[in-house]
């Protein structure tokens, strides 16, 4: 397979194995219809439990990136032609969350310009029914939160950029730093800001939205700095 060659740190969890193979998976190393190795194989180039594998296999499938076919393999079914931008799979976390920054504070500025009622019943729903306990649904419902609001800004244009910047958070920097977001301190932090920035658009108030959503984004920032990533996604 070609992809546990290098020097990386032991004992990581299932969010940052299947970070690992998405990767591989997105980037061509792993190719359409290609067999992963069994479990044991990867449990013991990991240094994890197979328990563990199962459940990173488990996301990926979930992703519709693999199929698990019992009594046979797990299976690459990702589609060539669905491969990201190369820019965005060799873009620093920096870069990323900073034109993030430039784009979504804009775009909840918009989204409080212009409060359609549909687009805050979604946010209000969303933020009111916020997952606590997996680091997985955390990762989706705050992809969509975000793309809610660009798609609230009634900006096509921007709300497909926006999804665009998400679809690169699958890397593994930012599987680590969703780990260190379960944390009590953070997690609380997290929904706090989201159901912030929503009462802002709320209230139409287009400055305060924009800047709630740059403390947003400073957070995930910091997280970031926490785990030491300064490297590329690549």
């Amino acid at each position: 397979m070609g992809i546990m060659n290098d020097e990386r740190p032991k004992r990581r969890g299932a969010a940052e194995i299947a970070s690992i193979l998405r990767r591989s998976i997105m980037t061509g190393d792993l190719a359409l219809r290609e067999r992963l190795a069994p479990e044991r194989t990867l449990a013991a180039e990991f240094s994890v439990a197979r328990g563990t594998v199962r459940e990173a296999l488990n996301q990926l499938a979930s992703e519709e990136l693999v199929e698990i076919k019992p009594g046979s393999g797990t299976y690459v079914v990702h589609e060539a032609s669905d491969l990201p931008n190369p820019v965005m799979l060799s873009a620093r976390p920096e870069t990323l969350l900073e034109t993030r920054k430039l784009l979504e504070a804009d775009a909840c500025a918009l989204a409080a310009s212009n409060r359609r009622q549909q687009d805050i019943d979604q946010l209000l729903a969303l933020v009111h029914n916020y997952p606590t306990n997996d680091a997985a649904e955390q990762a989706d419902a705050d992809a969509e939160f975000h793309e809610l609001i660009a798609k609230a800004s009634g900006n096509d244009v921007l709300a497909w950029f926006v999804c665009q910047l998400h679809g690169a958070r699958h890397q593994e920097p930012w599987a680590r730093m969703r780990q260190v977001a379960m944390d009590g301190e953070y997690a609380i932090k997290h929904m706090q800001q989201h159901r912030q920035i929503v009462d802002a658009i709320h209230r139409r108030d287009t400055a305060q939205a924009r800047q709630l959503m740059l403390e947003h984004l400073n957070l995930e920032h910091s997280l970031l700095a926490a785990q030491g990533n300064n490297a590329t996604l690549a």
